[in-house]
């Protein structure tokens, strides 16, 4: 979803794109050609209602999707990759 989550996610996956704020998120198109979606959502009610439209509308494009989610309420995936204290 944010900045600092996709580069912290850039070093082990790319392409990465960042959102930049779940109301973004929420209206990614559809890219042609890309067959699969991971989506690293932030851990609150934004970022995963955000999440799930996303996923929804690619999911019936027959793209695979995936959502990630930091299991700490409130955090993001950079919190988590950086290893920031629950």
């Amino acid at each position: 979803e944010g900045l600092e989550s996709a580069l912290s996610l850039a070093h082990a996956w790319r392409p990465v794109w960042s959102a930049l704020d779940a109301g973004n998120l929420a209206k990614l198109p559809v890219i042609p050609k890309i067959r699969h979606l991971m989506i690293a959502a932030d851990h609150d009610p934004a970022g995963i209602a955000a999440a799930s439209e996303c996923a929804e509308r690619w999911s019936k494009a027959g793209i695979r999707v995936r959502i990630a989610v930091p299991p700490t309420p409130g955090s993001d995936m950079n919190d988590l990759l950086q290893g920031a204290p629950a």
